[in-house]
This record gives structure tokens, sequence and C-alpha cells, in this order.
């Protein structure tokens, strides 16, 4: 399932969703313009992050993961991996990458990996058929709560019918065909309360993602900080032991080329005083 597929699905899903491009750029903080292109041009690989941004403003969820977040994607492709015992450098080479790709992906150090890429994994771990928009909304009133509001409310409107008519509690099937005006309202504003909290969530989750990858660079710039101290004060002892050394030979050389002109003055001086006499 190629990444132009992926936007053509989010394509449909937004029109079963009665939202247009502009919308969902809108709610997603896009520019409306370049949304619009990529829905012109599906052959565009976008990011993975902001696929997921659409997916949310639309108020779907996708299939592939148990959340929409790049971190829960990830995970699932990772964890796939896993199970079938598939390294990175053979994930790498049947979707002809490097593997230093693979494994900065899996490592958490690729945050907005391109939507090729995920869509390629996918396919090649069987992940494929499971890639699926699904409304995020809960679309089913239980039988209790559509009682309850029948007795308060006797007439109802039909979902969908246009029309009004008496129902009697009984009536009321389970999948909560009638719904009341009141509690339909009362149901989207909810729906709406948790999208709200949905979005500061992941909101939550990608500040918190941002953070933690900061003190990651700033421990592993410390890190290399240290080695190169640590190098520095190497190279600085081996250079004092090699002066050592040498100050050590020419200080040898110069007491034995005293001892030899003392031997040699002790000598002369001996053979002198023998000639005098």
């Amino acid at each position: 399932m190629p990444a132009s597929s992926w936007i053509r699905e989010l394509d449909k899903w937004l029109s079963t969703a009665g939202m247009s491009h502009e919308e969902v750029a809108r709610k997603s903080r896009h520019d409306p313009k370049y949304i619009a292109k990529l829905f012109a041009e599906p052959d565009s690989k976008p990011g993975l992050g902001l696929y997921l941004d659409l997916v949310q403003a639309s108020g779907g969820c996708l299939g592939l993961a148990p959340a929409t977040t790049s971190e829960a994607v990830v995970e699932t492709l990772k964890s796939r991996a896993s199970t079938l015992e598939i390294n990175n450098a053979d994930l790498a080479r049947q979707i002809g990458r490097d593997r230093s790709v693979i494994s900065r992906l899996f490592n958490g150090h690729s945050p907005n990996a391109g939507l090729g890429l995920i869509a390629d994994l996918t396919d090649t771990l069987g992940l494929g058929p499971q890639v699926e928009i699904r409304r995020r909304r809960l679309e089913v009133v239980s039988s209790q709560v559509a009682q309850a509001s029948i007795y308060e409310l006797p007439r109802v409107q039909a979902v969908g019918s246009g029309r009004t008519e008496n129902v009697n509690p009984g009536e009321v099937p389970i999948t909560g065909r009638y719904m009341s005006d009141e509690l339909s309202s009362h149901l989207l504003e909810q729906d709406k309360v948790k999208s709200r909290w949905v979005d500061e969530a992941n909101a939550r989750v990608r500040e918190a993602e941002s953070q933690r990858n900061e003190a990651r660079q700033r421990a592993q710039a410390a890190e290399r900080e240290v080695a190169a101290e640590r190098k520095k004060k190497r190279d600085l002892e081996v250079q004092l032991a090699r002066q050592k050394h040498k100050n050590d030979q020419q200080m040898f050389q110069v007491i034995g080329g005293v001892a030899v002109f003392t031997g040699l003055g002790i000598g002369a001086l001996a053979w002198y005083m023998s000639s005098d006499t």
C-alpha cells in the first residue's frame, strides 16, 4: 500500500466526515494551500506527523496503531518486526533503504519520518490491510441512556429522518436509532470535550518527546566534551613522558661528557707530575 493510497484513504474519509480540505487544514493548523496540493498530488510523500495531524483534526484515528501518534505507529512497526524476527539489516534490504534509516527510526531519532518510508514498512511487515481510518466519536447510544431520555422527553426525532414522532420507551432500539435533540446535543458536546482532551494529551506527548530529544542531544554533547577532554589529557601525558625521556637522555650525555673530560684531566695531571719527577 504506497503512500499515495494513504492520502487517498484520508481524502475518502474526509468526504465521509463531510469535511473539506480547507477545514481540516485550518483545524490542524497547516497551510491550506499546501494541504490542497497534497490531495491534488497523492504521489507526494509528506511526513508521518503531518498525516497524523490531518487524521486527528478530521476526528478520525489510524487503525494501524493503538494511538494516532508517530510514536505509536513506530512502536507498532518495531514490535511487528521483532515478532517476525526480522532485523534492521534485512528489513532495510527488503525495502531498498539503508540500515541506518531503520535504526534511527526504531531508536526514536526520526520523529517525523516520511510517509513513504512508513508505507513501505507496513507493506513489508504485512500490516498494509490494517491501514484504515476509523471514526473516533462514539456513535452508538446505550439503551439505558436512550430510555432515560425518552422518559423525560416522549417526543423524539428519528435521527436522519427529519420527522418527529411519538415513541414509547419500549420501542427504543439498543442501537440508539431514536435520540432526543437534547441528548444528541449533549453527546456531541461530550465528544467535543473528549476530542479536545485527546488533542491536548497528544500535544503534551509531542512536547515531552521534544524535551526528551533535547535532553538526549545535550547528554550526547556532554559525553563528546568529556571524551575530548580525556583525549587531550592523554595526549598531554604522552607529550610530558616523551619530554622527560628526552631530558633524561640529555642529562646522561652531559654527565658522561663531564666524566670523560674529568678523566682526561686527571690523566694529564698525573702524566705531568710523573714527567717532572
